[in-house]
């Protein structure tokens, strides 16, 4: 591969990430102003309150909230897998398992993509760069990258997108990928938004 296109594809990609370090930030305080809102009205307790509002809206506010989801599992701007704890409490556990693991199925279809697509550079615009080559120390001593995807995907807290995206930088197939996907990460994904979840309704209750 000829490193000199390759370098300049990465400095393209590292100058554009500071857009999109500002859009993270500016989502950390909106996910903030949610959440003391949901704390406000005691969501976590009662979540028949925000339901039922939202049953007005017909099927506006869940299409909104999964296209946002997909926006939000390809570049997060809302941290740390909470976007899936706020579809728990808003639309209820159905139907909010259904629109979160949808909308972060697909954007990681998308990750996947464009990784394959755009090759290593593309992994600079979304992720730290020390975080992108320890991900890629990972691939270059021929690791079994399908058993490291399933690992992170099983375990939250690990970063999903960086090996989605290492995964495509290996022979991993498309079928594959999402097989790995239905297997592994449906499971975690619920526990994970029902945990916190009740984790967040005990703490409403002792600050209320």
């Amino acid at each position: 591969m000829d490193m000199a296109p390759l370098s300049k594809d990465i400095m393209f990609f590292k100058r554009n990430k500071q857009v999109l370090k500002w859009v993270a930030i500016i989502g950390a305080v909106i996910t903030f102003i949610i959440f003391a809102y949901f704390f406000k009205i005691d969501l976590f307790n009662h979540p028949e309150i925000l339901q039922e509002r939202l049953e007005k809206t017909g099927a506006f506010a869940p299409i909104v909230f999964f296209l946002l989801s997909i926006i939000n599992t390809v570049y997060p701007i809302v941290p740390g897998g909470l976007g899936s704890v706020i579809a728990y409490a808003a639309f209820g556990p159905l139907l909010g398992f259904i629109l979160a693991f949808s909308a972060n199925f697909l954007g990681s279809l998308i990750l996947f993509w464009l990784a394959k697509r755009f090759g290593q550079p593309i992994l600079y615009a979304f992720l730290d760069e020390k975080l992108v080559e320890k991900g890629l120390s990972y691939l270059d001593r021929g690791y079994y990258i399908e058993w490291i995807l399933a690992v992170v995907l099983v375990v939250p807290g690990l970063p999903d997108e960086l090996f989605i995206m290492i995964s495509g930088l290996s022979d991993l197939t498309y079928k594959r990928m999402v097989i790995i996907q239905l297997i592994f990460k449906p499971v975690t994904m619920f526990l994970f938004m029902a945990g916190v979840h009740n984790f967040l309704g005990l703490l409403s209750n002792l600050f209320s």
